[in-house]
């Protein structure tokens, strides 16, 4: 298996609204107690099984964080979609991740964090068969607490993930346990209640991402999920990479304690540099949690046009003159068109599209709403 080892990395746990946070029980004593019990974790039993290593600090503020930091933010619930939770890539490829404050989320701290320190690339993989045997041999991502994450131990009171060792990922013959931290996985590729797991074909009449889930209640008389009792599917075609944001994305720390300074002091160079990193995470996390609305595809451009090409979608063509940027099933143009081409204008581009040409266009937002109501190229 191909991983990137770091020596030794700094991760800031940290909350994204630091007053809305508070307002939910995330106090400075609550970060400091789980950040020791994540340092545990780290330096005690993660180091020894996967060669990695790091110092986790609790932060009151983003605004307090040091570039340098891989942030592991903490987002009140308010705050929260979907997609949000788990790693992402941010400005200049650095990872981080954002867990929802609520019940459990120290598990999903350590769950987040043990994943960015075991692969901070978000793109490691291991060769093994596929739990569909006639795929052969498939590429697993390295995922180290998602086969046993409903497992979980607690260090000082503070519930933390399990995780997955090496071993796990080796071929049954070759592989000797433990196969994770606790125990719980008692064979190669075993999952749990509640874990999955994620792989890629190579080369099967199966290309794509496939991923196997153990549903709740799919445990045996032994406490063991049957692999027939898995539920095994292709989720998607196969991205040009498959990393760790991309399938979170597809769903089958300043050391707290510093006495006061008796009189204001200016700011010093470190903490002018660890607002600007604050407000670029702010920004970026921000983002992650309300991302910008994405470009057509290639499909919404032809629906489009194969209406606006149909004369008697008069009603469909008015819709679009007042407000085009809405027939994307997208918000942010809104500039109502003066005049539209004609159906028989779009009826040649609509022929010229489905012959696979294109017309020079970056087929952004913005940009395609002008080439399609326009037609100019």
């Amino acid at each position: 298996m191909d991983m990137i080892r770091m020596q030794l990395m700094q991760v800031a746990l940290v909350p994204y609204n630091a007053e809305a946070s508070r307002g939910e029980g995330l106090t400075e004593h609550v970060l400091v107690r789980v950040a020791a019990a994540l340092q545990t974790q780290v330096i005690r039993d993660l180091s020894p099984v996967w060669g990695v290593s790091a110092v986790v600090s609790a932060f009151l503020s983003l605004d307090q964080v040091s570039p340098g930091y891989l942030p592991l933010v903490i987002v009140e619930g308010g705050n929260f979609t979907l997609t949000s939770q788990g790693f992402h890539f941010l400005a200049g490829g650095r990872p981080g991740a954002v867990v929802r404050h609520g019940d459990g989320w120290t598990v999903d701290a350590s769950h987040e964090l043990i994943e960015m320190l075991c692969d901070p690339t978000g793109t490691a993989t291991a060769v093994g068969p596929s739990l569909r045997p006639e795929q052969g041999q498939v590429e697993y991502l390295i995922e180290v607490c998602d086969p046993c994450e409903s497992s979980t131990y607690e260090i000082d009171g503070v519930p933390v993930s399990d995780f997955v060792t090496p071993t796990y990922y080796a071929p049954p013959d070759r592989g000797s346990g433990p196969f994770s931290f606790t125990g719980s996985c008692q064979t190669p590729l075993q999952i749990l209640e509640e874990g999955y797991i994620t792989w890629r074909t190579r080369a099967s009449e199966d290309d794509g991402v496939w991923q196997a889930l153990a549903p709740p209640g799919s445990s045996g008389s032994q406490g063991f999920v049957p692999i027939e009792s898995l539920e095994i599917r292709r989720i998607s075609d196969t991205p040009a990479t498959l990393t760790r944001q991309w399938v979170d994305a597809h769903p089958a720390h300043v050391r707290l304690g510093a006495r006061e300074l008796s009189r204001p002091a200016l700011p010093s160079a470190g903490e002018k540099a660890a607002a600007r990193y604050g407000e670029l995470l702010r920004t970026e996390i921000g983002l992650i949690l309300n991302p910008p609305a994405p470009s057509p595809t290639w499909e919404d451009l032809l629906t489009v046009v194969r209406k606006l090409a149909d004369p008697n979608e008069t009603a469909y063509r008015t819709e679009f003159q007042r407000d085009p940027g809405a027939k994307f099933g997208r918000s942010g143009v809104i500039s109502e068109l003066q005049d539209l081409p004609s159906p028989e204008r779009y009826q040649g581009v609509l022929q010229a599209l489905e012959q696979g040409q294109r017309f020079g266009t970056d087929f952004s937002q913005e940009g395609s709403i002008e080439w399609l109501s326009k037609l100019a190229w």
